[in-house]
This record gives C-alpha cells, structure tokens and sequence, in this order.
C-alpha cells in the first residue's frame, strides 16, 4: 500500500491499514461483479442498450419502458406521511404497574421521534431508497446522529444622542445595529441512503449484524474532513492533501455514459470499517483518521438493509429490472423489426434491368416521368407487408407480461396478458387486486425496515439528548401545540412501529366494511328481536362513525325520550285512540319492561302488523334508520 513519507504511521495503525486492505480484497471480488449487474439494470431501466450499434438504415429504437414500471411501483409503496408509534416492552421480571408507567414516557419518544422524522424530511428520501431497491436488488440506510451550527446576523435597536454645534443635546433616536452570533441549527439523529456500490460487506454475510464488518465508503473534500477534526472525531487530516485517490474502485461507469462526469473528481476517499465493537476509518488507503471504539451505545453497526424482494440467505434480494430486462430487449427487438418492415415497405427497392443507359435519370420523386422501352425494364420490388403487422401481437403480451411479472399495476398502458382473461371485469379485478397485494407485501418490508430505523433514532436520542427539548407535535390538526421533554422521560426499552395515516385506500376499506356491517345489523334484527337477543344499533352507528373518525359521536343522537322509539310508540299510541298511560306502557314493552322481555308485536306500535317479520329488510331497514335518525317513520 502506497503511503506518504511525511506520514508515519504507527505499528498499530500499520495492522489498522493492513486490516481494512485485507478486508476490501475479500470483499472486491463479489462486489465488483455485483457492480457490474447493477450498472447493467440501471442501463436497462433508462433505456440505453447494452452496446453502441453501428449507425446505418436499421431501426435502434430503444425506449425505456421500465422507468414507468418502477415510478407506478415507488408511488404505490412509498408512504407520503408516516407516523411511528412507541410503546413499553414488557421485559421479563417487570411488573405490571411499571409498564403501566411507562406508558406515558412511550407516549413522549413517540412525540420526539416523529417531530425528528419530520425534521430529517424522511418521507422525502424513501423515493431514492425504493428506486434503488427496485434496481439493485436492496438499499442500505444509515442513522447518525446530526449537528448543524451556522452564523445568523441580529438586529437591535440602540439609544443614540444627537448633539447640535454648541454641544448641546438636541433629541434621542434609535438606531439599528446588526451583530452575528452562532447557533444550533439542527442537533437530531438523521438517516442518509447510502449508495449501494460504495457498501461492501463478506460474501458469505447473511444479516448486517451478524456479519464480521462492513465498510462504508464516501467521497468528501478536504475542508469536511477539517471540520471533523476540529470537532475531535478524525486526525492527521494534514496528511491527506499529499496523497491521492485510489483509481479502479470507483465504479462510475453509469455517470460516464450519462453525462460524462465522474463522480469522484476532485474528492477524498473516506472508508469506514465497522464491527459491533469498533470504528476505523482511513483516507485514501493510506492515512488513518480514526480508531475508536463503537461510538454508539446500542452496540450495533449504524445500518439498516431492506429488500423489497428478499433472496433467502443473502443480503442483496432480486431486483425488480433484472426480471424486465429481457423482456425489454425482446420487446426492442420485435419493435425494430416492424420499423424495418415499414421502412422498407413506405421506401421500395426500384430493380432495373441491366441494359438501362444511365440509372440516376430516373429520379424517385411524385409526378415524375420515366421513359422506358419496356414496361417491365424499370418496376419495383414486392415486399411482403405481413412482417409490418405479424409482430403487434407478440409486443402486446410482451408489454403485458413486463406490468404483470414482477407485480406492476396492468392495464396502465393497455397492454394484453393471456394469464387470465382479461376482457371481463372479474378478470381485471382478479389481476389488479394480485398487482395489490404483491405491492403491500413488499411495501410492508420498507415498513419493517422504517421501524428499525426509528429504533436507532430512539438509541441516539437516548444516548446524546443531555438538556430538556421544546418540539412540536407534528401532525396536530388546529393551533401549533409545543411539549418540552426531559431526557428522563426517555430512558427504557421500547418498540417502534409504522401507523400508516396517510393511506387513503386503507381508510376506504375501514368504511366500506363498518357501513356494511351496520346493514346487516339493520337487515338482521327484526329476527335478533324476536329471539330475544335485540341488537344496539347505536353502538353499529358509533362504530360508523369511527371509520369517518368523529369524535363527538353523541351529537348525532337524539337525546333519550326525544326521538326514536320513544316517539314513535307515542305517536302509534295515540293514532291507535290510546291514552299516554298506554303510550308509555307500549314504550316500557319495546324496551324490555318489568319482565325484561321486548314484545316485537308492540315494537312497530298497534297499527302495525302483529308480526315485524312480514316487512322486506330493505323496509324495516328505512323504518330503523328513520327512527335512529329523528323519529319519523319513512
């Protein structure tokens, strides 16, 4: 390894050096050929072919079909506003009424995390995460710990004195004054995506935690590398300037071809090797920064892999665009050649006969005249047409099969898929709802993996939050509302968990199946009544309610002996020439009575049939909702 004379390293940071080349070796051979299948999917998912075909008259038409899969799969999982929960785990040995307390200081880490989040704007950066996932094959997050100091200019207002000529006071204005002071724009944790070719771990790691090591690599500038050591993390950054990068590891070939820019120009190499129990850090293979113990009381190495795909037994999962990619090309392929097909069919070869004097007088244009002895010594080659049209079908299943596939929504582009049959509604409906559920599924997998990042968050502001904090409660609906929180509260083992809030759809579903609910319940209890097991409709309407999340339920009832059945036995009572003694009697019988019995012959009132049952549901169902509802029988 290459070092600098003016540095010296130490006997112990010579093994530091020796230790983390001997780990990168390990790791070069798996993921380098990694690198390379990702740089071929993010290839196939932009649309660029594999190889520069020469120019000449044959179609390269290559559009990237994949960047609308993947954008329909991103905001299908991405969550636009998620809100993590916290609660107390019950440890063994820990009684009841501790978790019971420590229910309130959970209520307070889930205030604090989710303020955080929103601070870190986390929903911003699931979208890179997920896309590149669903390239690659899987994503790495990395949580810190974040600080943020910067120099703000104040104004004041300062009396001054005005003098006239003879020294005399004449009047006090104020005048204004700016000053800079420097403040703590951020101190929170944060969590960065990582880019999964600068993430390098053993082949035969199965789990980041169980792994021996992982090396992170970045590419900053030498005054960042300044400031860490001004803040006491790094040393020796003096050194840094006399060396260089290391070349052939930097795996740009994508920025390359795009736009012709790489990556790390002009920047340092930064390489991080973490264990459970330890840190290193190295610039450019040759200068040590650090080494230090794991700074994370957790214990843990700050990383967090997820896979929308998972490969069992393996880290990197499959990625969605290696199961599309030939598909695509096959697609190209078939698309090219019916472009060539119309290209030679709309551009006729002319054949002339070998006796012509002077080919170039017939000229290929409209209303020219050719002037020829025989009528077939200058005609036009026949072209089969059917080629322009025998491939449509073929790149309709295949435009079908790349939505179907890996689970992309169908019918987005109105392509066909033979699988199930698809011109009936029970057909799409079949299909869309499989699209769906794969969809959940793997968006549950970034769920599982944003809880374990909430974790980590919680670990960090147990370990540096020192001094009481003021946040606010994100996600308050009225007046902002603020809460301090003292360290204290945050002490203890909790669980983090995803509520998904912002998912419309899940809220549909929660409606749909109280309002369904509330109609059986309707439909069903004329027979509950008459078995004696009369339903409490109003608890059915509550739980309506819910689903549309109201919270002053009461308001949508009637006060008791207003409204209802009191009511409408009232009014049956006295259309039937009875008195209010019989009224209410006919009242105490619909609501059990003395002998705590409902008579479902007295429920509907004297006028009506004896047997409630002889009504249809859907009219019993008008006649409950109309006495729910105020009192007036439909």
């Amino acid at each position: 390894m290459a070092q600098d004379l003016s540095y010296q390293p130490t006997e112990a940071e010579q093994k530091i050096l020796k230790r983390v080349e001997k780990a990168l070796g390990d790791c070069k051979t798996w993921h380098s050929q990694f690198c390379q299948k990702v740089e071929a999917r993010y290839d196939a998912w932009r649309g660029l072919m594999a190889e520069p075909v020469k120019k000449n008259w044959r179609s390269q038409m290559h559009p990237p079909y994949l960047i609308n899969i993947v954008e329909g799969m991103i905001s299908s999982m991405t969550e636009a506003s998620p809100y993590f929960g916290v609660k107390p785990r019950a440890l063994p040995g820990a009684s009841l009424v501790e978790i019971l307390d420590a229910r309130h200081n959970a209520r307070v880490c889930e205030v604090l995390i989710n303020q955080q989040f929103h601070e870190d704007r986390f929903a911003e950066k699931q979208e890179t995460a997920i896309q590149q996932d669903l390239i690659a094959g899987f994503t790495v997050f990395k949580p810190s710990w974040l600080r943020e100091e910067a120099t703000q200019t104040y104004k004041e207002r300062e009396p001054e004195m005005q003098y006239d000529e003879t020294g005399g006071t004449i009047d006090i204005v104020d005048s204004i004054s700016e000053y800079q002071r420097e403040i703590v724009t951020r101190d929170s944790p944060t969590v960065e995506v990582r880019d999964v070719r600068d993430w390098m771990l053993p082949g035969s790691a199965t789990s980041v935690q169980a792994a021996p090591y992982v090396i992170d690599r970045t590419w900053t500038t030498y005054s960042v590398l300044e400031k860490m050591e001004a803040l006491g993390v790094y040393r020796d950054c003096k050194y840094v300037k006399e060396t260089n990068a290391p070349r052939g590891y930097t795996n740009s070939q994508r920025e390359q071809r795009l736009r012709n820019v790489d990556r790390t120009k002009g920047l340092i190499e930064v390489i991080e090797m973490w264990t459970n129990h330890h840190v290193y850090t190295i610039a450019n293979r040759s200068i040590v920064l650090r080494d230090d113990v794991n700074p994370f009381n957790h214990g843990m190495k700050p990383f967090v892999v997820t896979s929308a795909i998972p490969d069992s037994f393996q880290i990197p999962g499959v990625a969605v665009v290696e199961g599309l990619a030939q598909m695509q090309e096959m697609l190209w392929t078939l698309m090219n050649m019916r472009f060539d097909s119309l290209r030679m069919l709309g551009n006729p070869i002319t054949i002339m006969r070998s006796d012509v004097d002077d080919p170039d007088d017939y000229e290929w244009a409209p209303q020219k005249t050719w002037i020829v002895d025989d009528i077939n010594q200058v005609e036009q080659l026949k072209i089969d047409p059917t080629p322009t049209t025998i491939t449509l079908q073929a790149e309709s299943l295949l435009k079908g099969d790349i939505q179907n596939v890996m689970g992309g929504l169908p019918y987005t582009g109105g392509a066909e898929s033979q699988t199930i049959d698809q011109s009936t509604a029970t057909g799409i409906s079949i299909v869309t709802n499989i699209a769906q559920a794969i969809l959940q599924k793997r968006k549950q997998r970034y769920l599982w993996a944003y809880e374990k990042i909430a974790g980590f968050f919680l670990a960090l502001d147990q370990q540096f939050l020192d001094e009481s904090r003021v946040v606010e409660l994100v996600g308050q609906a009225g007046a902002q509302q603020w809460l301090e929180i003292d360290p204290i509260q945050l002490q203890g083992v909790y669980d983090c968990f995803v509520q998904v809030t912002g998912d419309s759809m899940m809220r549909q579903e929660r409606r749909a199946e109280s309002q369904a609910l509330l109609t059986t319940a309707i439909q069903s209890a004329p027979v509950m009544a008459q078995f004696g097991a009369p339903l409490n409709l109003k608890a059915f309407w509550e739980k309506n309610l819910d689903s549309y999340d109201v919270e002053d339920k009461e308001t949508y009832f009637m006060p008791p002996g207003t409204g209802g059945v009191g009511m409408q036995a009232g009014q049956n009572g006295n259309q039937a020439g009875g008195t209010p003694q019989q009224a209410q009697t006919i009242q105490e019988q619909m609501q059990g009575g003395p002998g705590g019995q409902t008579a479902p012959a007295l429920a509907a009132g004297p006028t009506s049939p004896s047997n409630q049952l002889s009504l249809s549901p859907a009219q019993f169902g008008q006649q409950q909702l109309a006495k729910v509802g105020g009192g007036r029988s439909a």
